[in-house]
Formats: structure tokens, C-alpha cells, sequence
């Protein structure tokens, strides 16, 4: 009896782990549509002195994974819907095959 509960609890802490670990880049990609297309940008881009720390190429890249955007905009989406108005149809298209 113990031991069934200790294979089910250790099970259910996998799968839980597995789970977080697999939703993490959905949730940053949800959270960097709210943000400007600047922020998105310095985000990916930012890199590190080569005086401070040196890889074989010189540089070493970072990304700052963050899951607050400084300024929460919904350019994104305005430019999506309004300035593309392709976009909806295409989307409809796509749910009337599913």
C-alpha cells in the first residue's frame, strides 16, 4: 500500500515537472505578444562584454526570459487584427477545417 503511494506520488511529480517545464514557452510566447516589438527585441539580442565573460566565438548571447513585460501594449494585436485584415480571413479559414 505504502509503496503503490510512493510510485503514484513519484509519478504525479514527473509528469508535474515535465508539464511546467513543456508550458514555460508557451507562457513567454502569451506574455511577448502584450509586449512592443522594441522590448521583444533588446530581449533577444542582449549580449555580454567580451572582457567580462569569453566563449570560443568571444561573445556570449543571454536571453531574458521574463514573465512581466515592462510596458504591457496591444500593439500586437491592433497591428494584427486592423492593419491585416487577411489575417482574419485566413484564421476563419483555418477553424472551419477543423
Amino acid at each position: 500500500m505504502i509503496r503503490r503511494r510512493l510510485l503514484s506520488a513519484s509519478i504525479s511529480l514527473v509528469l508535474f515537472v515535465l508539464a511546467v517545464v513543456f508550458a514555460i514557452p508557451i507562457v513567454v510566447v502569451f506574455v511577448n505578444s502584450f509586449m512592443d516589438g522594441f522590448e521583444i527585441f533588446n530581449r533577444f539580442t542582449h549580449s555580454v562584454e567580451p572582457g567580462n565573460m569569453q566563449s570560443v566565438e568571444g561573445n556570449i548571447h543571454f536571453v531574458r526570459l521574463t514573465f512581466i513585460p515592462d510596458r504591457v501594449t496591444l500593439s500586437q494585436y491592433i497591428r494584427l487584427f486592423f492593419d491585416n485584415p487577411l489575417y482574419l480571413g485566413r484564421f476563419w479559414n483555418s477553424v472551419a477545417l477543423v
